[in-house]
């Protein structure tokens, strides 16, 4: 796997296959508390979907699941 500095920092890694979509590397920062909870719901969602999607990809779908949530419940006074 080369990789090829990208403009605006960062790295850009190079696989072969031109099919994939545009993607950005996203940190976060967690406490050691928090992380279980993180690691559970990427967990679950990998579970729903198959083991073969991406970590990312369970992230969207828990914060879509997290969404939905949101737009379904009361709004506040």
């Amino acid at each position: 796997m080369d990789e090829v500095g990208a403009e605006g920092g960062g790295a850009q890694v190079l696989h072969g296959d031109e099919n994939h979509e545009p993607h950005e590397v996203v940190y976060f920062k967690l406490f050691e508390s928090q992380l279980p909870v993180v690691e559970k719901a990427l967990y679950v969602a990998s579970r729903m979907v198959g083991t073969e999607r991406s970590r990312g990809y369970c992230l969207e779908l828990v914060c879509a699941a997290f969404l939905r949530g949101e737009e379904s419940s009361p709004e506040g006074p």
